[in-house]
């Protein structure tokens, strides 16, 4: 077995002092119990997000006090830095595994290195919390080529924004505040059930499953994950954040609204490098990506990406999405991951942070599905928990791969054109040969 003698406690002031007492029995149980380790397996709750968070920031002070963000060569990117938001994204096993390997943590039966946080690797965290003495650096890839391409290394520069979610009084109250619309609200529920309205919260909820929104065959799947979601939020206007592997986040990946803005933005994000690159030759900065310096280009297209199902007919009718969002509220795209080979090809990965307002109001109706859903939500059924069905801020994250090569666009040797006078002769013959043709030029 490779990696380091488990201890028998942890030491480092970020691990055993400062923690709560909660998230340190949690850092504990994973010293001394594999059933503990952590990764995106793991199940998710309060605890675990804050447990997660250390972990991440210590990952994080471990980078930065080794340097090991940046080969020794200054250029080659090292080890990535982790996200500090409490999921165990791909960012975060990005970091993981890249540490893993490189202090070589490895079962007897493991050729590679994997990306959970068990026994071995939060030993080897807190003894680097420890260390006082620098370790070496990570050996850059070898070039293939004297003249290779040289990248900057990123700081995770932001790629497009449109806007913050903003709180929409109507979609997040819970407040019964217009009265007509209530008496509205029940009144189409009676007349689209022919006159045999529900009774009780739970079936109103098989209304709301049944027939709400616009999601077609994932109508329900999708309801039935907000109801039970919908209990208790941390509070009124917090935001529920489902990370990747998530239900949501799993559907986003595939959805063609998210596709394709990924691919038209992938395909403007190599254009912007392959120009850098031609403009430097051999070199490309990729930290000129961060937003404010960024290529106009790139910020247009906060605008082009978008959830909106009013203009896309496949997607209003059974879109695996189309329940969840009839609109966005805010999005952002964060490069996350970036890494550039000297024959300048490259991968990164774009993380897209997707805003959304669950919630219903009386301009949200089309059905009496949603109509059910308004009804639970304001608490205006009888005998129903008045904890559930509060309406909350979806904060929808998807990871996308993306790869480029900077040679697309250098500039290869101008094919040459017909001279001016030589294509007035062309034209000319040509229109005689047509009726009445005459050809200017």
């Amino acid at each position: 077995m490779v990696g380091p003698q488990i201890k028998s406690k942890l030491q480092s002031n970020q691990m055993a002092a400062d923690p709560s007492p909660d998230v340190k029995n949690r850092l504990k149980q994973c010293l001394e119990s594999d059933k503990f380790n952590i990764g995106s397996h793991s199940q998710s709750n309060k605890t675990l997000s804050a447990t997660i968070l250390i972990l991440q920031r210590s990952l994080n002070v471990i980078r930065d006090k080794f340097r090991w963000g940046v080969g020794p060569d200054g250029t080659t990117p090292g080890m990535p830095r982790c996200p500090e938001t409490g999921i165990y994204d791909e960012g975060t096993k990005a970091a993981v595994k890249w540490y893993k390997e490189f202090n070589q943590i490895l079962r007897p039966h493991q050729k590679t290195a994997d990306t959970i946080i068990g026994r071995m690797t939060i030993t080897q965290i807190d003894n680097d919390l420890l260390a006082s003495v620098p370790k070496p650096k990570p050996n850059p890839s070898p070039n293939p080529s004297a003249g290779g391409w040289t990248f900057s290394v990123p700081t995770l520069p932001l790629i497009v924004k449109k806007g913050d979610h903003q709180a929409d009084k109507d979609d997040l109250s819970t407040a019964e505040t217009d009265a007509s619309a209530t008496k509205k609200a029940h009144r189409v529920i009676w007349l689209m059930t022919t006159h045999n309205p529900p009774k009780g919260p739970a079936e109103y909820e098989r209304l709301w499953k049944g027939t709400a929104g616009i999601g077609g065959s994932n109508a329900a799947e999708m309801a039935q994950f907000q109801i039970d979601n919908s209990s208790s939020p941390p509070q009124l206007e917090g935001d529920r954040i489902f990370g990747e592997g998530h239900f949501w986040s799993t559907r986003m990946k595939k959805d063609k609204g998210l596709i394709k803005p990924h691919e038209k933005l992938v395909g403007e994000v190599t254009r912007v490098i392959s120009e850098m690159a031609d403009h430097q030759r051999k070199f490309a900065d990729i930290s000129a990506l961060r937003i404010g310096s960024q290529p106009s280009t790139l910020e247009r297209h906060a605008v082009i990406i978008d959830f909106s199902f009013k203009n896309d007919k496949e997607r209003v009718f059974g879109g695996p999405m189309a329940f969840g969002f009839g609109a966005i509220q805010g999005l952002r795209v964060n490069l996350i991951e970036f890494v550039g080979q000297p024959d300048g090809t490259y991968k990164g990965i774009l993380q897209y942070e997707v805003f959304d307002h669950y919630g219903a109001d009386s301009h949200d109706w089309i059905d009496h599905g949603q109509a059910a859903q308004y009804l639970l939500q304001r608490g205006l059924i009888d005998g129903q928990d008045k904890t559930k069905y509060r309406p909350f801020v979806s904060k929808i994250i998807a990871n996308m791969p993306f790869e480029g090569d900077v040679r697309m666009a250098i500039k290869q040797a101008a094919v040459p054109h017909l001279q001016l006078r030589e294509l007035r002769k062309a034209l000319a013959y040509r229109a005689r040969l047509l009726p009445g043709g005459r050809a200017r030029i």
